[in-house]
C-alpha cells in the first residue's frame, strides 16, 4: 500500500491542480459525481445492436458493477478508513459527504468492473470505457473523497468483480448448453 504521507501529498497535489480555477473545479465535480452515467453511451449502443455477445456484455457490466459495489461497501464497513477531507486539514470536500468510509473506492470499483466488461466485448468501446473509468477515479481524488490507494483498491475490486461475473456467466452458459445424459437441454 502507498505510504500515508505519499497518499496525502498526492491528494493535495491533485486537488491543488483542480482548484486552480472554477472550470477545472467544475470538471472535477462532474467526473466525481456524474461521469459514471457516460457508461450509458456504450451500453445503449450494445443494447441496440443485434450481436448477442454485446447483449451479454451489458448483463456482465451490470452484474460486475453491482458485485463491485457490494464488495466495496462490505470492505469499507470493516476497514473504516477515514476520507481525506476528514483525515487531513487542507483537503477540501467539493461534493456532498459520502455515507461510507474511504477504502476501497466504490465508484472506481464499479466503473472498472463495467469498463472491463465493455473492453472484453468490444476493444474500441473498451478503450473509451477505461479512459472514462480512469477519469472518474481521478475526479474522486480531486474532490477530496479518496486517496490514490483507495483508487488502486477500487481497480482491483473492479477487476475481481468482472472476473467473477465473467467466470460465472461462462459456467452457466456451458452448463445450460452442454449435453446432459447425451441430450442437449432445450
Amino acid at each position: 500500500m502507498i505510504s500515508a504521507s505519499l497518499d496525502l501529498f498526492s491528494v493535495s497535489l491533485i486537488q491543488d491542480i483542480f482548484l486552480a480555477n472554477p472550470m477545472s473545479k467544475a470538471v472535477a465535480v462532474f467526473l466525481a459525481r456524474w461521469a459514471i452515467y457516460l457508461f450509458l453511451i456504450p451500453i445503449l449502443y450494445f443494447v441496440k445492436t443485434r450481436k448477442q455477445d454485446l447483449h451479454h456484455a451489458v448483463a456482465e457490466a451490470a452484474w460486475g458493477g453491482g458485485v463491485a459495489l457490494i464488495l466495496t461497501t462490505v470492505m469499507a464497513y470493516f476497514l473504516q478508513r477515514p476520507r481525506p477531507y476528514i483525515d487531513a486539514s487542507g483537503i477540501a470536500l467539493l461534493i456532498p459527504s459520502p455515507l461510507n468510509t474511504s477504502f476501497p473506492s466504490g465508484h472506481t470499483a464499479a466503473s472498472f468492473a463495467i469498463a472491463f466488461a465493455i473492453l472484453y466485448a468490444d476493444k474500441r468501446w473498451g478503450i473509451f470505457a477505461l479512459v472514462l473509468a480512469c477519469s472518474i477515479a481521478l475526479g474522486r481524488i480531486a474532490v477530496g473523497v479518496h486517496y490514490p490507494s483507495d483508487i488502486v483498491g477500487g481497480v482491483l475490486v473492479g477487476f475481481a468483480s468482472f472476473a467473477l461475473v465473467r467466470f460465472m456467466h461462462g459456467e452457466l452458459t456451458r452448463r445450460d448448453v452442454a449435453p446432459h445424459n447425451g441430450k442437449a437441454k432445450r
